[in-house]
């Protein structure tokens, strides 16, 4: 049991150790939204998201009618 935890925790200490502090995020945010094409401030995309979901969501609600799998 111990040498699973060393390892796990070999694990989790090597994820930690390749985060990226705040400021280095700040540094490449920019170019790493620009590439993903997704804004780079909260609001915008949390509006963005909004949006998907509820587009998601009418193309479900219209569906919804013909799918025998959810109607009984």
């Amino acid at each position: 049991m111990k040498k699973l935890n060393l390892s796990f925790l070999s694990i989790v200490s090597f994820f930690l150790q390749q985060l990226l502090s705040w400021d280095e995020c700040q540094i490449i945010l920019d170019k790493y939204c620009q590439d993903l094409e997704l804004p780079n401030t909260a609001e915008s995309l949390v509006n963005i998201l909004k949006n998907c979901l509820s587009k998601t969501g009418e193309k479900v609600d219209f569906k919804y009618p013909q799918n025998a799998t959810l109607i009984k």
